[in-house]
Parts: structure tokens; sequence; C-alpha cells
């Protein structure tokens, strides 16, 4: 029988691809933020950016290679298998319901905690779940803060809803942007992807100028 989680953290995104920056940053932040476990959910249709190049399925596949080996860091296909666009706070809503009595903390980078109030239903999220902001050496939060922004000392607790909790993580020097480029340009990206998710994309062809990826079955 699987324990339910008393805390567990969001972390969302295209993972276009899912490579090592994402999860080495999340597990950074698992032991000091006192998390049970960490859903990693792909996103099927991002609000707030262009669409990814590659289908959700095989975003999907990528992510499920990248985290079969991670203690901690759960892979969940919910809003690539809903409608529509992926709003977070559908998602947290859908995760509440499910697990009762957890509670849960959304994982973002600080410049997307900044954006948090151009987010669908903005205000609701905020009221259900603490933010984690991933904070690299030398990033400080802007000054003034929104008016909306309220710190939270140390790692979330039972009250924390709301907060924002600055958590400092060692960056890689990685994006998803650079290694689609560089698989187009034929450049070497083994050592910024997971091997199995490497593999993948070599056997897929995904990334390459010819055939799109998008046209695959």
């Amino acid at each position: 029988m699987t324990t339910r989680p008393v805390h567990c953290g969001i972390f969302g995104g295209t993972f276009d691809p899912i490579h090592l920056g994402h999860t080495g940053a999340v597990r950074q932040i698992v032991a000091p933020a006192l998390l049970d476990e960490v859903r990693v959910i792909p996103a099927a249709v991002p609000p707030h950016r262009d669409e990814p190049r590659v289908p959700a399925a095989a975003r999907l596949d990528m992510v499920r290679i990248a985290l079969a080996d991670e203690t901690g860091l759960v892979e969940d296909a919910r809003e690539i298998e809903r409608d529509g666009h992926s709003y977070t706070m559908d998602t947290v809503m859908e995760l509440k319901a499910e697990f009762p009595g957890t509670r849960f903390s959304l994982i973002l980078g600080l410049d997307a905690v900044l954006g948090l109030d151009r987010w669908h239903r903005w205000e609701d999220l905020l009221a259900q779940v603490a933010v984690i902001a991933m904070v690299r050496p030398g990033w400080t939060p802007p000054e003034p803060l929104p008016s909306w922004w309220r710190t939270g000392e140390g790692a979330p607790g039972p009250d924390s809803a709301g907060r924002i909790h600055l958590m400092a993580i060692s960056p890689m020097d990685v994006s998803a942007t650079r290694i689609r480029d560089d698989l187009r340009a034929g450049r070497d990206v083994r050592h910024l992807l997971h091997a199995g998710v490497h593999e993948y994309i070599r056997r897929h062809g995904l990334y390459s100028r010819s055939p799109d990826p998008r046209r695959t079955p």
C-alpha cells in the first residue's frame, strides 16, 4: 500500500525536453523543503508560452524515462490527459481531491514567481498552496516586492499557503532551448540529458530539422 505524502511538491513545465537541470534543481530542494515527494507534471497546452515543439505523448515518455531511477520524483500525466489549457489551479484542485489531507507547495523559478499575478486564478491558487522559489546564486527578489508577496521563513509548514519560500540551488548551465538548438545543429548533448532520454530523442529523431516531430505518429 502506497503511503500518502504529507507534503507534496508540484513541479510543472513543458519539459521540451526534460534535462539534468530540471531534475538536479528539484533534487536539491526536496530535503530542505521537507517534501515527501514531488509530482513532475508536463503541460499539455501551456497558457503562457508557445506550443511545445514535440507532441505531449513524447514529452511524457521522456519524463517517465528521466524519473525512472529517481527517488521521490513522481511522473504525473494529469495535464496531458486533460483537455484544453494546462492551468495550475485546475491541477492543484484535482490533487487536493485525490490526496485529502496532503498539503502542496508549488515549485517555481524566481522569475516565474514574480509573474504569478498574471496566471489564471492566481489569487485562488495562492490560497491553496505555498510557493517554493528556486533562487540561483546572486539572484535576489526585486525591491519593492509586489504588494501580494508574503515571505515565508524556512521550509513551508501547515500554515504556509500563499507564502513565498526562497530556496537556494546550485544551477546547471543548461536550458531546453539550448538543447533543442544544439540538436538541430548536430552538437552532442549527452552530458545535458539522462542517457535514456538522449537515446529516446535519437531513436525518434526529435528536434531535428526534418522530419518535423509534430508530424510523426
